[in-house]
């Protein structure tokens, strides 16, 4: 702030002539996006942002834009705004021709004052000012309904009005000064001041000025009251006296006093229809600045409605025609002097040189060199002139002043010397003597310590000799295009180059040395470029240089190298170098940069900050001993003193401006918005996954120069790195990902002070719907819902299938030994019934033993396949509880297979099956145990024998390993991959259709593989199904051993054809099992009485039932292909086969099995063992009562026709055939054929099914039909014989009498009479 004073303080200093040069006037008007260019009212919020009040409504500006808001809904809102405030509740106070709206600065909303005194006055006439006072109340002044003052806090209104609260009701302005008193300026009263203890306005001065407009109080408390064409006036408080201080009548005229402001302490600027006046509150002095058309940075309107100035100290002055002007604070610290503004009639400024009383030399590039006196300010020009003495040449590039000479160097006009008391000119150029200059481009001139005067020419160096007024060429600076030349405090001199680099005199010495890219061998000098502009020697003694493309350099006296300076990059040509308070003053190709070496920090000066251009020229520059720089360039030239240049350093103030999506203005609070607050007073921002493409605009608060601020920003969680720019950044992001992001803006202003993270804001994008918080909550929950559905599921069914597994082996080891022990019942009783039967007959027999011989052997051959079960099941016993033993000795196997085989010959025989034996001739001896082998052998055969189809093989190898190998081989149906580790558990047996007969114990293979583990063997199973079966079992071979004797040798038996019963019994049975022996004595059992044929299983019988019908079906129940139980289903549910009765034989003897059996529509269920007089006793029995239901029915009048039916089918055929009779009974056309065809079969198919069901033809079934029908209708009584004669289809009464008596053995008149009595 004191920096900004010395400054200001330096602006009175230079009065108005400091005013007169201002430019940088920047103007913001309806070409800037002003709705109109008259503007009332300034203002500027606490964030920094500027309101403008227009005629036409009120404006915002952030340094990017300015922006109308408008509101035809708020009726309070007009269009012309007179006064803007800011409450502490960041709302905007607006004070228009139509009364007072307000602005809510959060949601940018407008909405009417509606408060009203307790009388229920509202404010409706335009406001022309509101102020703000200490207690954050408002008092509101009105046009026609005098003050108002609101409490906002308790929500109040009071009015004052001419009424005895104040002396008008026409208020222009209201203020309240350093000691809190109100005071108000009206349009036809004066001012009046508030007293608080009486509550109203007093007014003063009555005698004073009535049409006052404005009121101010200056930094030293005077207040100050502007009028409407009366001047300015001063309010003595203590005499209540208002004097006039600037009058109409003055020279300047100054009428209309609209705003003032203390822009400089003690100075007053008052804007009027005069300009812009300052006046001196000390002495009385006043200048004003008019707008001046050849001035196009300056004021750009004379008639100038009210003043404001910022917190940068900017000056902002609302014009009527001409918008806005802006005023920086810096904009007056660089005086600008140019072709328009001064007597300076040129444009480029090339050199400067000190003359005389602290006035300067001025050379210019296009108009010669100028003699400036600063106190008179004005320019005396030199330039070329025909006939008159002047400069050689127009183009100047260097002055040096030395006593009554001047010294002037041209471009191409050589050296010139004026005499300063002649005003004579003496012109030298580049000559063919060696005393003449090395060129006539002569652009630099110094005067040394030693009193030398140098010439630096564009081709080398030269002295001036003035005793004999010629030049030295310097042979050592050849050909250098010298720039400058300059002498530092240790006697050196330097030259510098702009093709050559640096030439440095020890003035001691008198050597020269050279500093260049190309430095000679040997020289450890460094320069990093050989275009050097300008030097410059500062305070602590160190030298500077510029260079053209290399920036700035230091030389390092200790070191002797020149080091470059770490700039920025735009900062590549120093034209000149002034050294100030410790700071470097660099004029560059773009812009004047102050840069502090010791910080190394660099404040940026440009066009907007006042400078004649951004373009300087080489070595145009120079600083007097007051600290006065004076710099030259392509547009005239600067005055500036650094010490009290304006250096603020504060902060750059940046503000979020603007929200887009999708590159369309966000408006706060509308539909699908999601600003419920301004972006710029938002702390944060959610947006949706539809806000795919969003921008953020940053705005500079800081209305200076903001071309000179720089910015970084990023995204943090989307970028890592930093984006810098020069410009305010507007940034659009698309389609990022779901999550938190932080947006932030670092700036910083021209003199280098950054403004870390300025902006810090928070940015949310939520995911879409299905991948919000809760949803994913929701996915979690069914993963692992789902997770834990299908662990326990999968668990659950692991647990099942394990129990299912378990379960299955039990329930096959059960089935399995439910299956061995069923299997073995029905092993025992088939045994038993064939020894038991034929030893009944045989004991019955009364014949020699030689007619029993037959059923002997049967006996006898169930007898030994018992015993043979026996041991089966005993040698089981003994494998599975570790008892048993073997004795391994030395054994010729030959032996053993030759009498197991012919041991198995004959049942081969039996079976038409062949043995093949085949083994070596030479003795086969293995360690085994005789017994064992033995068994081992006999029940591979034995399982062979079940399976096979006409083969076995039996073949015994010697092996290469010392062992035997005996393979057993059949051509049966083989044993599935699967069935093949099972065979060898306890109780397994394949699944086969097979006779039961071959059905064993499932123990054998078991057996088997227990018995060649014993004897330390190998037993492997080879098979596919439909090609056999093979096992091999290998033993260690020995040399010799005991020999077995058997005389057995194989033979081979066809078996014996079938035995068919064919002679005609009087009832015909159908016998089916697959048990041979058991089908032969039951033939032989039932040959004697009846007819007899045979089957083996279910099928077999099915398909002989399809050719004859007997009259009984004897079944096993167990059988292959098709069982018992199944024969006996499809027979019951057979129409043609349903009436034949069934005895089923079985082992199975459980009560289940006798339920199963019945059910099933079986007549008999006859358990194994049987006794054959019993067996005979239950056929005949059964075929009996057949027979005698058969009388019954046909004897019995009353007993219906379904009483003959065995079965379900026989009984609904039989009552629909009675049906059909007894509805026909009076036709005369009908007939059997008739009946045949309504029932749906043929008349052969009928007769024959009538026949066996009922044991009648179907004539006389239908005659029978009607008699018992009128038995019926005669047993009720009412009904005549004759009438039932007639009804039931018989048209002779007679011959129905005897038909009736022939059927039931009573004539019809009897059984009516029985049947009246009995009833």
């Amino acid at each position: 702030m004191n920096g900004r004073i010395l400054v200001l303080v330096f602006f009175v200093a230079v009065c108005l002539r400091a005013i007169g040069q201002t430019r940088n006037v920047r103007h913001y008007t309806i070409n800037e996006g002003l709705a109109n260019n008259a503007v009332y009212s300034i203002f500027q919020d606490v964030k920094g942002r500027m309101w403008f009040g227009t005629i036409d409504g009120i404006h915002s500006f952030d340094g990017n834009g300015i922006r109308v808001w408008r509101d035809e809904r708020i009726s309070s809102l007009g269009s012309s705004i007179y006064t803007i405030r800011e409450d502490d509740r960041q709302r905007l106070w607006i004070g228009s021709d139509q009364g007072l709206a307000l602005f809510n600065l959060r949601t940018e909303s407008f909405s009417t004052f509606d408060g009203q005194t307790v009388s229920g006055i509202k404010i409706n006439a335009p406001v022309s000012h509101i102020m703000l006072d200490r207690k954050k109340t408002l008092w509101i002044g009105t046009v026609g309904q005098g003050v108002f003052h609101y409490d906002p806090h308790a929500d109040k209104l009071y009015q004052y009005t001419a009424l005895g609260k104040i002396n008008s009701d026409y208020i222009s302005y209201i203020l309240e000064d350093s000691y809190g008193t109100i005071w108000v300026a009206t349009m036809n009263a004066g001012v009046s001041r508030f007293v608080p203890s009486e509550d109203l306005f007093q007014q003063v001065a009555a005698d004073g000025v009535k049409n006052t407009i404005t009121l101010f109080e200056d930094s030293r408390r005077n207040l100050w009251v502007g009028s409407s064409g009366n001047g300015l006036y001063l309010l003595e408080k203590k005499d209540k006296q208002l004097i006039q201080k600037l009058k109409p009548s003055d020279a300047k005229g100054v009428l209309q006093v609209r705003s003032m402001v203390e822009w400089i302490p003690g100075e007053l600027l008052i804007a009027s229809d005069e300009g812009l006046t300052s006046y001196n509150i000390v002495t009385g002095e006043d200048k004003t600045l008019r707008s001046d058309s050849r001035q196009t940075n300056g004021l750009n309107d004379n008639y100038l409605q009210t003043l404001f100035v910022d917190r940068e100290q900017a000056l902002w002055v609302g014009t009527y025609f001409g918008g806005v002007n802006y005023i920086p604070p810096t904009g007056n610290s660089f005086i600008h002097y140019y072709k328009g503004n001064t007597q300076l009639d040129a444009r480029i400024i090339s050199v400067f040189a000190q003359a005389d009383k602290g006035n300067l030399w001025i050379g210019t590039d296009d108009a010669g060199f100028f003699y400036w006196d600063r106190k008179k300010n004005t320019f005396k020009s030199y330039k070329p002139q025909y006939f008159v003495s002047g400069p050689t040449y127009h183009n100047i590039h260097a002055l040096l002043q030395d006593g009554d000479k001047l010294y002037i160097g041209m471009y191409m006009g050589g050296l010139d010397i004026m005499d300063l008391k002649t005003g004579k000119f003496k012109n030298y150029k580049f000559g063919s003597s060696s005393r003449s200059l090395y060129a006539s481009g002569v652009y630099a001139l110094y005067k040394d310590s030693a009193q030398r005067l140098w010439v630096g020419t564009t081709n080398g160096l030269n002295k001036y000799i003035p005793e004999t007024d010629d030049f030295e060429r310097i042979y050592e600076v050849h050909p250098a295009d010298v720039s400058y030349i300059m002498e530092d405090k240790k006697g050196y001199l330097w030259v510098c180059s702009l093709n050559q680099g640096v030439f440095r005199l020890d003035g001691k010495t008198q050597k020269w040395e050279h500093f260049s890219l190309r430095t000679e061998e040997g020289n450890q000098s460094v320069i990093p470029s050989d275009k050097i502009i300008t030097a410059c020697l500062d305070e602590k003694e160190n030298l500077w240089f510029g260079t053209d493309g290399c920036g700035l350099l230091r030389y390092d006296y200790k070191k002797n190298v020149f080091e470059k300076v770490v700039l920025p990059e735009n900062i590549r040509v120093v034209h000149k170098i002034i050294v100030a308070n410790n700071e470097l003053w660099l004029t560059t190709s773009n812009g004047m940069y102050c840069y502090q070496p010791e910080t190394g920090s660099i404040k940026i000066y440009n066009k907007q900050d006042g400078l004649q251009e951004n373009q300087f020229l080489p070595n145009s520059g120079i600083q007097l001993e007051d600290g006065t720089v004076f710099v030259g360039g392509i547009n005239g030239f600067n005055e500036f003193h650094p010490d009290r240049l304006a250096s603020p350093n504060q902060k750059t103030t940046v503000v979020l401006a603007d929200f887009q999506l999708f590159n369309k203005p966000v408006k706060v609070g509308s539909e699908d918005s999601p600003l419920s607050t301004s972006i710029t007073y938002a702390d944060h921002l959610v947006l949706e996954h539809k806000h795919s493409i969003f921008s953020l605009s940053v705005a500079t608060l800081n209305y200076d120069n903001p071309s000179k601020n720089q910015y970084k920003y990023k995204l943090d969680g989307f970028e890592k790195d930093w984006t810098e720019t020069n410009s305010t950044p507007r940034v659009t992001y698309t389609n990022l990902p779901s999550g938190n992001y932080t947006f932030r803006v670092s700036a910083s202003n021209g003199d280098g002070v950054w403004n870390e993270n300025a902006i810090v804001f928070p940015i949310r994008i939520l995911p879409p719907w299905w991948a919000s918080t809760w949803f994913l909550i929701l996915y979690v929950c069914m993963g692992i819902g789902l997770l834990a559905c299908l662990y326990y599921r999968m668990n659950k069914k692991q647990r099942e299938k394990l129990m299912m597994l378990a379960v299955e082996k039990d329930k096959e080891i059960y089935q399995s030994k439910i299956e061995f022990f069923t299997h073995m019942i029905h092993e025992i009783r088939t045994p038993l019934t064939l020894i038991l039967a034929p030893l009944e007959n045989v004991m019955r027999s009364t014949g020699s033993i030689g007619e029993a011989m037959p059923q002997l052997l049967v006996i006898e051959r169930n007898g030994k396949r018992l015993l043979n079960l026996v041991n089966q099941l005993m040698d089981f016993r003994k494998v599975e509880s570790g008892g048993m033993n073997v004795t391994l000795v030395d054994v010729d196997i030959k032996s053993i297979l030759s009498a197991v085989c012919q041991r198995f010959s004959l049942s081969a025989e039996l079976k038409n099956i062949k043995i093949v034996l085949t083994m070596p001739d030479a003795a086969c001896y293995a360690k085994v145990d005789p017994e064992a082998f033995t068994k081992i052998v006999s029940n591979l055969l034995t399982n062979a024998l079940k399976f096979t189809v006409s083969h076995i093989w039996i073949d015994l190898i010697p092996t290469e390993e010392n062992k035997l190998e005996l393979r057993i081989k059949d051509n049966g149906q083989g044993i599935a991959v699967e069935e093949q580790e099972k065979i060898f558990t306890p109780f397994y047996q394949i699944r086969e259709n097979r006779p039961s007969d071959n059905i064993g114990t499932g123990v054998g293979l078991l057996l088997v593989k227990k018995l060649v583990s014993l004897m330390h063997g190998e037993l492997k199973l080879e098979s596919e199904s439909g090609l056999g079966a093979t096992f091999i079992i290998w033993f260690d071979r020995s040399e010799r051993g005991e020999t077995l004797q058997d005389e057995a040798t194989p033979a081979i038996m066809l078996p014996q054809a079938p035995i068919d019963v064919t002679e005609h019994k009087p009832y015909h049975i159908l016998l089916v099992d697959d048990n041979q022996d058991l089908l032969d004595y039951l033939r032989m059992l039932l040959a004697p009485g009846y007819q007899i044929t045979c089957a083996s299983n279910g099928k077999e019988a099915l398909d002989l039932l399809s050719e004859l019908m007997p009259d009984l079906v004897i079944s096993d129940v167990m059988m292959p292909v098709m069982d018992g139980m199944e024969l006996c289903r499809k027979i019951k549910q057979n129409f043609r086969t349903s009436h034949l009765p069934v005895v089923l034989l079985t082992a199975k003897v459980e009560t289940g099995d006798y339920v199963e059996g019945l059910e099933n529509g079986a007549d008999l269920y006859v358990a194994k063992p049987f006794s054959s007089d019993i067996i005979k006793a239950q056929i005949h029995s059964l075929l009996s009562n057949r027979e005698r239901m058969k009388g019954s029915f046909k004897t019995e009048p009353m007993l219906p026709s379904a009483s003959v039916a065995s079965s379900q089918i026989d009984k609904e055929f039989l009552e629909k055939v009675t049906g059909i009779i007894e509805s026909r009974m009076t036709d005369s056309d009908f007939s059997v054929d008739v009946l045949a065809q309504e029932i749906g079969i043929s008349r052969t198919g009928l007769f024959t099914k009538l026949k066996a069901v009922s044991g009648m033809t179907p004539n006389d079934f239908i005659r029978i039909v009607r008699l018992k029908k009128a038995a019926v209708l005669l047993s009720q009584g009412d009904i005549q014989v004759s009438e039932a004669c007639f009804q039931v289809g018989f048209s002779s009464p007679s011959y129905f009498a005897k038909c009736f008596q022939a059927q039931f053995g009573v004539a019809p008149t009897e059984f009516k009479r029985m049947k009246t009595v009995n009833s």
